[in-house]
């Protein structure tokens, strides 16, 4: 095949002499789309729709990409593309579409009622008054829908495709078949058709861009090895990549083929695609070939078959291979002098070269019976397991290579002769020892000396190996050594072993082995308990009853030969259901929380020796009730909760809370406040908890958070009141606040909504509801001591989040502002704030 030329086309821009004035005016389309140029409507009338165009693919993508730089050159030429074979399916000229499009969309630009990512590029629909018109799923989908539209109007044929014009029927077919027709019909301009018409006749004079592709690269590449090779020789039935790369103005196109240089036979392997390579099977039989690549842009005129095209002539052989080297292995031991012996297993390697890839034939002669035989058929694995079973003592022993991709019946080889012998040797002795004395009893934990002795074994090597009775699991203690013994550490895995040794000579592999073996028991004394209990905070819990919902740890001790492990359990008695809390680990710990519910339980620990293997060695369940204390009548509970105070068990300090102007600490001033609270509230008839009587230390925040939760809860409280105080790096920031929670896991969990900083709740319970009213009540009071009122907010803080009744946490001013903390010191002023808050508690619970 002869190499292609690319034609191209010249054309000249027409430049006039005089330059036409343009006179810039705005007008109304369908689409309500304006245009920046008033375009001068030609005199030549009856210009058809349907037929040949007088414009040209590249004078469209020209005039496009002049009148909107910001689409790229791919984009342009897709779209003009799609215009064109859309046009051509249903016989409209394709000059015409395009430059109606462009007449409605001021060139892709849009900006009026239709927007760009409709794909509507005539305004299809779009009736004024802000109506958007109709939506297409594609670009072409909406190019389609204007060329049928069209077509509605220049005929009364069919349609060539399924209708897409969500419009089509209402167009009375045939009514417009010149473009000048389309005036007061399509769009109600009077010029309407005119002004397309000049837009062809502006866009024939421009120059025709031509989309190109040529060709930088032509080779073949192997399939398998993935390496690049020559032309000049190919190997029968093997895989080739054949791979070109080109240059393009666009995307190149690619269309692989070859010819029989004897027959002249071309075949097309692939026609055009995007594809630059095609995995190619060369033929079966040896001949010479050429191979070929034609390329093309992929917008390039449908009239232009190649624009470049490369041909390579190859020969295309038969492969061979010859034999380098074939020997026996005994393990990763070469046999040099040829002697094998009877019931062994050997490794038979060659290794050899080949044009492609070499294919190996293990064969054996007898020289007592002259007869060949085949270890292994031809294969591309260069080794063979043989194990010798034979009746005679001579043999030829070698190895028939090919080359994957050659002609049947050429081969390489290559042999060598053997002698079989008989393998002698043995193990006289082998025992556990204790000291001095054989054993057959083990205890889980010591040591033992395993001890072997072999005779008529050339330089003898021991592997030592142990096998587990019960799950049959077998382990190499030892790999060969020419050491005879091994000490041996009893793991208590299992109770009865068979320990072995396998003794070959340096020079055999493991096939050739001797094998011996003696069983023993293990013994195992396993772990003793020695106290359990359980603790809430440092409190030992002696009377056996816990309050339902604290948390609890659970301690236990015990002694073991090795290390002791602990499994933790619990038991509801009712439900008769035991539950692991921790699995077995080497921490004699474990935390439990108390349940809300059921009353009689069996906390337990199971106990064992590190190397047990019983499920446990010792354990001990002990009886608890889970119990609430009764709430005493009374006109109302209130829980005052004194915020920070608390003693942090890691530091043995106190948690003071902010630290304010002179080093007041936000934990005394929130007592005070809270005790004169208290005390009003009592004067008025109410019952009042103080949370402080009730904490015993935390290791963590949360600990000392629950612990005043707790307080309200197991006492059924009508309301829980958190003071506190606020602190700031501004001295000059002031004012108090109050939080409370919407969200309340322990009495609602619908509509619940989850945000980077804060869980809700969409329909909050009373008890929420109440919180906020209430919050808002105190700071409105408390307003009128000159406070700047900073608002109710909902935080979701811990302590008015997990009580169970209205709860409010109020910061009561910034200790860091110097002129709040002399207020809040002052002891009249503290009464005041007190009797307010005590008010409006009154007034809430008093509803």
């Amino acid at each position: 095949m002869a190499k292609g030329k690319v034609s191209k086309i010249k054309s000249k821009r027409v430049f006039p002499a005089i330059c036409s004035l343009i006179i810039l005016v705005s007008f109304i389309i369908t689409s309500n789309i304006v245009l920046a140029e008033e375009i001068i409507s030609p005199t030549v009338a009856n210009t058809p729709i349907m037929g040949e165009q007088v414009m040209s693919r590249g004078q469209a993508f020209t005039f496009l990409r002049e009148r909107n730089k910001a689409k790229t050159d791919i984009y342009i030429e897709e779209f003009v593309q799609i215009t064109w074979e859309e046009a051509k399916i249903e016989g409209i000229r394709p000059d015409v579409a395009f430059c109606q499009m462009m007449l409605e969309t001021g060139f892709l630009k849009f900006g009026g009622d239709v927007k760009e990512e409709q794909n509507n590029f005539a305004g299809i629909g779009a009736t004024g008054s802000g109506a958007p018109g109709h939506s297409f799923p594609s670009i072409r989908i909406g190019v389609r829908a204007v060329i049928q539209h069209l077509k509605a109007y220049a005929s009364k044929e069919p349609l060539n495709q399924e209708c897409v014009d969500p419009r089509y029927h209402l167009v009375k077919k045939g009514c417009a078949p010149y473009v000048e027709d389309l005036s007061g019909k399509w769009a109600v301009g009077s010029d309407y058709g005119g002004k397309i018409i000049s837009l062809i006749n502006t866009g024939k004079e421009l120059i025709d861009h031509q989309a190109v592709s040529s060709l930088k690269d032509f080779y073949v590449k192997d399939a398998k090895t993935q390496k690049t090779i020559g032309f000049e020789q190919l190997f029968n039935n093997r895989e080739y990549y054949i791979t070109a790369k080109a240059e393009s103005t666009n995307k190149p196109l690619y269309k692989f083929w070859t010819k029989n240089n004897k027959t002249g036979e071309i075949k097309i392997l692939t026609d055009y695609t995007e594809n630059d390579k095609f995995l190619w099977s060369a033929p079966a039989n040896t001949d010479y070939y050429s191979i070929g690549v034609c390329v093309k842009d992929k917008y390039a005129v449908p009239e232009i078959e190649v624009q470049d095209q490369w041909e390579r002539n190859v020969k295309v052989v038969a492969g061979k291979a010859k034999v380098s080297n074939v020997a026996i292995y005994s393990g990763n031991k070469r046999v040099d002098n040829n002697e094998i012996f009877n019931g062994m297993q050997y490794t038979l390697r060659a290794t050899a070269k080949a044009d492609t890839e070499a294919l190996y034939q293990f064969r054996i002669k007898d020289l007592n019976t002259n007869k060949w035989t085949v270890l292994r058929d031809f294969s591309e694995s260069s080794t063979y397991q043989w194990k010798v079973t034979s009746d005679s003592d001579n043999y030829v022993l070698g190895v028939r290579v090919k080359d994957k991709h050659g002609n049947e019946g050429v081969y390489g080889e290559k042999y060598s002769g053997v002698i079989i012998k008989t393998l002698s040797g043995s193990i006289d002795n082998f025992n556990v020892y204790n000291g001095s004395n054989v054993v057959n009893e083990v205890n889980v934990g010591d040591t033992y000396t395993i001890k072997a002795t072999a005779t008529g074994i050339n330089n003898p090597v021991y592997r030592f190996w142990i096998k587990d009775v019960n799950n049959k699991n077998i382990s190499v203690l030892k790999d060969y050594s020419t050491a005879s013994e091994f000490k041996w550490v009893v793991n208590g895995v299992g109770e009865r072993y068979i320990l072995g040794v396998d003794v070959r000579g340096d020079n055999m592999d493991s096939s050739q082995k001797f094998t011996k073996q003696v069983e023993v028991k293990a013994i195992n004394t396993g772990a003793k308990l020695e106290s359990f209990n359980s603790y809430l905070g440092d409190m030992e819990i002696s009377t056996g009853i816990h309050v339902p919902g604290a948390k609890y740890t659970l301690k236990a001790k015990a002694t073991s030969k090795n290390r002791p492990m602990y499994q933790f359990w619990v038991k509801d008695v009712l439900a008769n259901k035991w539950t692991m809390i921790k699995d077995y680990g080497y921490e004699n710990t474990c935390q439990w929380t108390a349940p809300k519910v059921g009353e009689d339980y069996q906390i337990g620990v199971h106990v064992k020796d590190e190397r047990s293997i019983r499920d446990f060695d010792d354990h001990k369940y002990v009886s608890v009730k889970i119990y609430q204390p009764e709430v005493e009548p009374c006109k109302v509970d209130i829980v005052l909760d004194a915020g920070h105070g608390n003693t942090n068990l890691k530091t043995n300090g106190i948690d003071s809370g902010a630290v304010g102007v002179g080093g007041v600490l936000e934990s005394n001033l929130t007592q005070i406040y809270v005790k004169k609270l208290g005390a009003y509230l009592e004067s008025l008839g109410y019952k009042v908890l103080y949370t402080r009587d009730f904490l015993k230390g935390y290791n963590q925040v949360t600990d000392d958070l629950q612990q005043r939760v707790d307080v309200a809860n197991y006492n059924n409280a009508s309301l829980f009141f958190s003071m506190h105080f606020n602190s700031y790096a501004d001295p000059s920031v002031s004012g108090i606040e109050s939080y409370y929670s919407s969200f309340r896991p322990n009495l609602d969990n619908t509509d619940i909504v989850s945000t980077e900083n804060l869980t809700y709740d969409k329909t909050p319970t009373q008890a929420a509801i109440d919180s906020k009213q209430l919050g808002a009540d105190i700071l409105n009071s408390l307003s009128t001591l000159g406070f700047n009122n900073r608002g109710v907010k909902d935080r979701g803080l811990y302590v008015t989040k997990n009580t169970n009744m209205p709860s409010i946490l109020l910061e009561g001013g910034f200790l860091t502002n110097s002129d709040e903390i002399k207020k809040l010191t002052d002891p009249s002023f503290q009464d005041k704030m007190v009797k307010i808050i005590g008010d409006s508690v009154r007034a809430f619970l008093d509803k």
